[in-house]
């Protein structure tokens, strides 16, 4: 089970980074295959909600206040 875990949490931050990376312009999303609407979709989806147990607008009000 801890594997299941570890595997969820890399997914999130994994996102995270992404969405980071876009948000400050460290990468072009379109050259590096990226889309920051596809990433904010993958915060609101049902499929986050199963790997993470975290509010998800106050998880995005901070990673915008981090970015």
């Amino acid at each position: 089970m801890e594997a299941y875990k570890n595997l969820s949490l890399a997914i999130v931050e994994q996102s995270i980074k992404d969405y980071m990376a876009i948000e400050r312009g460290r990468v072009y999303a379109k050259e590096d295959n990226l889309d920051l609407d596809e990433i904010v979709d993958f915060f609101y989806s049902e499929w986050f909600e199963l790997l993470v147990d975290i509010d998800r607008d106050v998880f995005l009000d901070k990673l915008e206040r981090v970015c």
